[in-house]
Formats: C-alpha cells, structure tokens, sequence
C-alpha cells in the first residue's frame, strides 16, 4: 500500500489471505468492492488535474554537431585528408568526441551580448574576436571575406551540376550520403566537405538543412585556403544570437560549441593556470567529452557559472567591469573580480578571502571523495562477510541434512537388527 509517499510491504501471507477471501466472495460482495474502486478511480483522476506540475525545463534548441564533423573525417581516404589540411581545415579532422551541454549553452547565449560580440562573466566583459575564433578552432581568420551572395538562377544552376536540390535548403544527409561515396579528392569533394562542416559545426542551423545561400561558396574553391572563414563563423554566431534574442525563438543559429570553449578557456575555477595565449593550439582538438564533463562537475559543485569564486583569464589583457553598462555593474559588482598578477607581492582582503573558500570546497571535495571510499569499502567488507556467512549457514544446514539421514540411516539398521532377533528368540 501506498500512503503520503510511504510504501508498507505486504507480506506474502497476508496476500495469500487477501486472495483467499476475495475468491470466498459471491459476486454481489465482489460488484460491490469494484463499484467503490471505481469512484475511488474516477475521483483520483479528476483531483489530479489540480494537482501543479513541475514545468519541463526546455534548454537551447541546436543541431551543432562536431561529433558528426568527426565519425565523417574517420570517413575520409589519405588523399582526401591531405587536401583538406591543405585548405586550412585540419582541425576538422582531429576532432575528439564531444558533447554540447545544452542548459550551459542557454546561459552562455544569455550573457552574449551580439551587439558588443563579447561574454559577460563574473563582472566582466570578455570581448570575443576573430583571433579569438581562430585560437579555438584552427581556421583562417584573415583573406578576404567569404561570399554567400548570388543570384537564385546561378544557385539553381550549380545545385544541378553537383546534383543537390534543384529548390529549397540542402539537407545534411545528402550532402553526408555524397562524401561518403565519394573517393576521390578534387574540387567537388572539397565543396561538399565544407558545406557539410559549416552546415552540422561552423554555421549550423537548427533545421537539418544547410541554407541554401551558403552554395555560392562552390564558385570559389579554388580561393578557399585564401578566405577569412573565421569571420563568416562569428558573424553568423552574432546574428543567430540577436535573432534568438530579439523573436524570442526557441533554437539559434552559430556554431555554440566555440561559445562554450571559449567560456572554459577563459574562465577556471583553479588558479596558476598556463596563461591561454600560451596554450597549444588549435584548442578544439583538446577538448573531449572526458574534459567537458571533469570542467561541468567543477562548475557545478561551485553553484554557479557565474560565480565570484571562478577565475578568469584574458588573451590580451581583456576588459574590467568599468566597461561594462552602468546597469549591469549593479547586478555584477558583487561578483567583480580583481586582476591575477603573479608577481604582485602583497595580497588583499578579497583575495586571501577567495583563495580560503578555494582551498575549503578543495578540502571538501576531497573528504567527500574519501567518505564515498570509505563507506563503499564498508560496504563491499559487509557484503564480503554476507556471503562468508551465508555459506557457513549453507555448510551447516547441509551437514544437518547429511547427520539427519546418517541418524535415520542408524535408526533404521538398529530396528531391523532388533527385528531380525526377536524373530530369532520366536
């Protein structure tokens, strides 16, 4: 039975009892024992639609993709590979399997702001440029710009030639099914590469579609290595950002999975890290699914991503909260932080308090790590002597058995052998 929460386990003799009586029941009795279970039903379900739910939390809507990006580079021949690395996009072929948190996604499009194209963390604005897009991703972020813009019939006439939808968005699967049969590494296959790069990491939408401006690229492949990619990366985060924002949609547009390493290149919850233009490039190829979850569990035992206790580093310096808007310097002043100078020989209030808290979550998290071992190796010892136990009971009901019949065994022999000599005194 099932009462405010608290479950009563019914034994298995009262059961037996319960189904004994029940068949005892003539049909009247019984007619009557359904009738009051079903206004009970009837009753419970119109009381439960007054009952408050818990809203669904709905996070980000994205189709950013990077592991598709990589199980199609583990596609790819030698020869197909080099031309790729030749064009500047070998980053797309090391890629690690890795996954987006979406909820972290949400909050770090929240704190974007696309007209300054900058983060706002921890009380300071992080302004994101196209080195910064480079740093991270490994694509050329200088040339001259890339070009989405043709006419509709110079569009119908290239998607006839390489075979894609004479109208409408190209979806990804095509484009996917096509690389895969493909074995050699000329013009088309470079085309089709980038499109689906841009289409499922770079510029995703959240259709499964790559739009259908972006096949005017394929005028151009021989100027691929020679174009400014990262700038057509960000500017399309930014307004897939301001269209989110501004129509209040549901999914955006961009390539999210930069957002989100950026924010864990930038932002730390230790402190004495290697400063970030000194890390090895590009940083898309370090980070896997191992390293987004070990950072995901830091964030979130801290309580925040936006808490006082982060640390946050700069490329070049950065910019302090004073450039951030009045408003948001009220909302943030709690949680500005001061510089990180190493060779700074005195060390504040503030920062001797910051450093406590850091060294007590540490202590905490560790002590938490040990009681979980300690009682796991409790319990493993408890069930280890179970078991020895269980067996001793075993053995010894065992041996009861086995004495039990040895005594009937003896029992028997003595009453025939006490047979066989009556009958002999007869």
């Amino acid at each position: 039975m099932k009462a405010k929460g608290i479950i009563d386990k019914i034994s298995t003799a009262v059961k037996k009892e319960i189904r004994e009586k029940w068949m005892n029941f003539d049909e009247d009795s019984k007619l009557e024992y359904k009738k009051e279970a079903r206004e009970n039903y009837e009753k419970y379900a119109n009381l439960s639609h007054n009952i408050p739910h818990k809203s669904r939390k709905v996070s980000l809507y994205t189709r950013c993709a990077p592991n598709r990006v990589r199980l199609m580079a583990l596609n790819l021949n030698e020869s197909q590979r080099f031309v790729i690395r030749e064009m500047g996009f070998g980053s797309m072929l090391d890629l690690r399997s890795i996954q987006l948190d979406r909820d972290f996604c949400k909050w770090l499009v929240d704190h974007f702001d696309h007209n300054s194209c900058a983060l706002d963390i921890c009380g300071r604005r992080l302004p994101i440029s196209t080195k910064d897009v480079e740093f991270i991703l490994g694509i050329k972020s200088s040339g001259v710009d890339v070009s989405t813009v043709a006419g509709a019939e110079e569009i119908n006439h290239i998607c006839q030639q390489h075979g894609l939808n004479a109208v409408g968005d190209i979806p990804i699967n095509l484009l996917e099914g096509k690389l895969k049969e493909m074995k050699t590494s000329g013009k088309e296959f470079v085309g089709f590469f980038l499109l689906f790069v841009l289409g499922t990491l770079l510029c995703p939408t959240p259709k499964p579609y790559i739009k259908r401006s972006f096949i005017s690229i394929l005028l151009n492949i021989d100027e691929f290595k020679n174009l400014n990619w990262v700038k057509l990366v960000l500017d399309f985060l930014t307004r897939g950002v301001r269209k989110y924002k501004e129509k209040n949609r549901v999914g955006v547009n961009g390539c999210l999975l930069f957002l989100m390493l950026f924010y864990f290149e930038h932002v730390n919850v230790e402190t004495n890290l290697e400063h970030v233009s000194n890390r090895l490039q590009p940083r898309i190829c370090y980070w896997g699914k191992k390293e987004v979850n070990q950072r995901m569990l830091k964030l979130h035992s801290i309580g925040s991503f936006d808490s006082p206790k982060l640390v946050v580093t700069e490329m070049d310096g950065g910019h302090e909260t004073k450039n951030i808007p009045l408003e948001k310097q009220d909302i943030n002043e709690s949680h500005a932080m001061s510089s990180q100078h190493e060779d700074k020989p005195n060390i504040g209030s503030d920062e001797a308090i910051r450093r406590i808290e850091q060294l007590i979550t540490s202590l905490r998290d560790e002590m938490l790590v040990m009681q979980k071992t300690v009682i796991e190796q409790s319990i493993t010892s408890v069930r280890d002597e179970m078991l020895v136990m269980q067996k001793t009971v075993t053995d010894i009901a065992n041996n009861m058995d086995s004495f039990k019949n040895d005594i009937l065994l003896e029992l028997k022999k003595t009453a025939s052998e006490h047979n066989g000599h009556s009958n002999d005194l007869t």
